[in-house]
């Protein structure tokens, strides 16, 4: 198979982040390690910005959230575009999960400043569902449920807010 190839089927061409499969492959490897976060990152008001500005924007905008969510999370921490504006963040050999929530406020402080894209300043925003293994579950389908259920807890807050999956 061409370089070229195998490289569309293990990244997404827009951002050039790994995509689910790599993600998947990654979090299963992980599972091996003594505590394991995943976290699911989704893009606030994303619509409303591809609405308003065109999709030419909204790609940049994703472009952006791959670049700042990389600028902040370890060298050996996996982060993959799941699809859409969904980012996914694997953050395998983690002491503890004040580790992870550091993580996470790191994260979000970094999308308090607005980026300019042709002229226009376009203001983003995120929220963050984060589950941890082994706490919540030894399942690896499960774990990302979990975060995208705290994901959407996170979501009904508000703006730049993580939440981390609660059991009861």
């Amino acid at each position: 198979m061409p370089e070229k190839l195998k490289k569309a089927a293990f990244y997404d061409s827009l951002s050039k982040l790994p995509n689910r499969r790599v993600f998947h492959k990654q979090l299963q490897a992980a599972l091996n390690n003594k505590k394991v976060a995943v976290m699911m990152v989704d893009g606030w008001k994303f619509k409303q910005i591809n609405d308003t500005y065109g999709h030419v924007t909204g790609d940049a905008v994703i472009v952006e959230m791959g670049k700042r969510i990389r600028a902040n999370v370890r060298k050996q921490d996996t982060v993959a575009r799941i699809g859409g504006d969904e980012i996914a963040i694997l953050l395998p050999n983690i002491e503890s999960q004040q580790i992870a929530e550091e993580i996470a406020k790191r994260i979000i402080q970094s999308f308090t400043s607005p980026f300019f894209f042709n002229g226009t300043c376009i203001h983003m925003g995120i929220s963050i569902g984060m589950t941890l293994y082994p706490d919540h579950t030894l399942d690896m389908n499960m774990l990302i449920k979990y975060a995208d259920k705290a994901l959407y807890e996170a979501k009904e807050v508000g703006k730049n807010q993580y939440k981390i999956y609660r059991t009861t």
